[in-house]
């Protein structure tokens, strides 16, 4: 089991259609361990993505993940814990030039709601050479 004080934490918020770009607080190859996002206001939903946006190019992004009905008018609270079992896949790596030459996590959400829709976003990660 990983222990929580190993988790280093970015918070982000804002309002209206979403498109977060998230790297490792480390600067260093990172595990996503855990990522929330919780929406505070309006009454629609639409799709979320959570892609890789990756340090070798854009020949190399990926789509990792969609949740269906993001919103509060649908999945208003998404935890989305990543099996300890499958922490490769959730490796953001490089090292290479400090934070900016690391793989980085997009979260991309269009607000249904025409801008007035509250989110906030919670993203863990482990550096890998802190995993056990």
């Amino acid at each position: 089991m990983i222990s929580p004080s190993l988790v280093q934490f970015v918070h982000q918020s804002g309002v209206g259609n979403m498109s977060e770009t998230i790297r490792p607080p480390s600067g260093k190859a990172s595990v996503l361990s855990s990522l929330e996002v919780h929406f505070t206001t309006g009454t629609l939903s639409a799709d979320l993505t959570i892609d890789r946006d990756s340090r070798w190019g854009s020949s190399f992004d990926t789509v990792m993940h969609t949740v269906t009905d993001a919103g509060v008018g649908g999945e208003g609270d998404i935890n989305f814990p990543v099996d300890e079992t499958k922490l490769k896949d959730w490796i953001f790596g490089g090292d290479q030039g400090g934070a900016d030459g690391i793989d980085a996590i997009v979260l991309n959400w269009t607000d249904p709601a025409g801008g007035t829709t509250k989110w906030g976003i919670i993203a863990g990660f482990i550096k890998v050479e802190d995993l056990p």
